[in-house]
């Protein structure tokens, strides 16, 4: 599974099959807020008035109610924007459409979209890229692309002048209507910002951008805790300061589900994703191995010091968490991580061309690919891809086709960190592959007392290995060890386990210096 390094900022139609109607009941329950009031369905301008008009490190209490941002809200440095009932103030992004008329079959009214439509790229369904979502009584219909693919919960958009106009096929009368219409709810490059405890949803935001979108270029990161993150087309919640050294934002207790890419993107240093629940991403169809799906760490701008903990993340379409590119000393700890699939593969936890990582304590299943494809090159629970010193222990791996694997690939892309040719503890970030030239390679890779069954059939799964198709094979002798794992496999003679390009039994497995204190075991 071979990734193009994409730097960030490349730019809805929802896939039927992942688009799966549930929220969480939740209270809504008084919070404390001492500050200046924001009454409920205060205008967009109105609050960011109060916000100019206040200084910095000022709280505001939103009252219960419907918030419409057309244009996105900019606090000051260490401004606090909070919701004094837990969930029951709504920043939506979108325009209420109205005056529909009936045309034919269809229902036709005027919109606010733009003059065009943003271009596909990285789509694996046509159209993900286009921002302008339709929402009828508050769920998203199935964006298509012709008049003549109208029906009932599918909407057609026809761009051009004056805002151009929304086709839909269900009756609207007396039902509500809304497009998303906001790039973000909230955009600021102001540091210390805190939001906390909101619902926002419907946002036009695009690709690599979030509804919440923290773009501080100095001093301490954000804090984003206790919202409902939901239908937007972008990503939910995004965190990117613009230097190194900046302090990294809080992202915790977020329930961020039903986004078209994915559901929280950053990179930067001593970022902390936390106790959130990310699910059901990735609705508009947007290539996961691109970019979509769960949460998305790296890129480009290096990221340092991340720590995942205590996540619940499921049913995405796409890795459930991924660090890719120049990621170092990250962990993923306690975290459960479940059904994250696509195309027939799919990744739970995905660490890619990085350097030092531990991997422990957390629970997996149903991630990755179908039995009998292509090893870990199709995905796996736990991925290590071209990334050395990473440790990965105490992990809990059921109804796995591939377990915790390796790979080794020729990658030579993005071969600096911070403008060096060496991580910070000296590590080289691409050393020489032999013939292959200066490659992300992976070393020193220690994998110990896990706890993984196999469901597949003999020989269609991979519980543990390496796989390396760059024919020079230095990975097989660059000190990646499993240490005292427990399997439980279908048969103990059966070949589940990947060597020097060969599938093994446990005995050869053993025989090859893997697992030698390991216990494997069958019904």
């Amino acid at each position: 599974m071979k990734h193009v390094a994409r730097s960030r900022r490349a730019p809805l139609v929802a896939l039927g099959a992942l688009f799966l109607w549930w929220s969480a009941a939740l209270p809504a329950c008084a919070q404390s807020c001492t500050g200046v009031q924001i009454a409920g369905g205060t205008s967009n301008a109105n609050i960011q008035i109060a916000l100019n008009t206040h200084p910095a490190g000022t709280t505001f209490c939103f009252a219960k109610g419907t918030y419409r941002i057309a244009t996105p809200l900019q606090p000051k440095n260490n401004q606090r924007l909070m919701a004094v009932q837990a969930r029951a103030a709504t920043l939506n992004g979108a325009k209420v459409i109205s005056a529909f008329v009936k045309s034919g079959s269809n229902w036709v009214a005027a919109g606010n979209l733009p003059q065009t439509a943003t271009a596909d790229k990285e789509c694996i369904v046509k159209g993900c890229t286009i921002e302008q979502d339709v929402y009828l009584d508050n769920l998203p219909l199935t964006r298509v692309l012709s008049p003549s693919a109208l029906g009932l919960g599918k909407f057609y958009e026809q761009f051009g002048a004056n805002g151009g106009q929304i086709y839909l096929r269900d009756n609207p009368t007396g039902h509500t209507v809304e497009q998303a219409y906001a790039p973000n709810v909230i955009r600021s490059a102001s540091s210390g910002v805190a939001v906390q405890g909101f619902v926002v949803e419907k946002v036009a935001s695009s690709a690599q951008f979030g509804a919440i979108d923290a773009e501080y270029s100095s001093g301490p990161g954000w804090t984003i805790e206790n919202n409902e993150v939901r239908y937007s087309h972008g990503v939910g919640i995004t965190s990117f300061p613009h230097a190194s050294g900046t302090g990294g934002s809080t992202i915790a207790g977020n329930y961020v589900h039903h986004n078209g890419q994915e559901g929280i993107e950053g990179y930067g240093d001593n970022l902390t994703v936390s106790n959130n629940e990310i699910a059901f991403n990735n609705t508009a169809g947007f290539n996961p191995e691109w970019e979509s799906g769960g949460a998305k760490f790296g890129g480009a701008p290096e990221i340092q010091n991340l720590l995942v903990k205590g996540n619940n993340v499921h049913d995405n379409y796409g890795p459930g968490l991924w660090c890719d590119i120049n990621c170092y000393n990250v962990t993923f700890e306690s975290n459960t991580v479940a059904n994250n699939k696509y195309n027939g593969s799919g990744v739970g936890i995905f660490y890619e061309i990085s350097d030092l990582a531990v991997i422990k304590n957390n629970t997996l299943s149903n991630n990755g690919p179908a039995a009998g494809n292509n090893g870990f090159y199709a995905g796996a629970d736990i991925i290590i891809s071209a990334s050395p010193h990473v440790t990965v222990y105490g992990n809990t791996l059921s109804s796995s086709v591939n377990g915790i694997g390796m790979l080794q690939q020729v990658r030579d892309d993005t071969c600096s960190f911070h403008g060096n040719s060496t991580y910070p503890d000296g590590t080289q970030v691409c050393p020489n592959l032999g013939a292959s030239g200066p490659s992300h390679q992976v070393h020193d890779t220690l994998i110990h007392d896990n706890n993984s069954t196999e469901t597949a059939g003999d020989g269609l799964g991979e519980i543990a290995g390496l796989d390396d198709d760059t024919g020079v094979n230095s990975s097989f002798s660059g000190n990646n060890l499993y240490v005292h794992n427990t399997y439980h496999l279908p048969a103990l003679g059966n070949v589940y386990f990947s060597w020097s390009k060969v599938k093994v039994d446990p005995a050869r497995w053993q025989s090859d210096g893997q697992d030698l204190t390991g216990t494997f075991v069958s019904p």
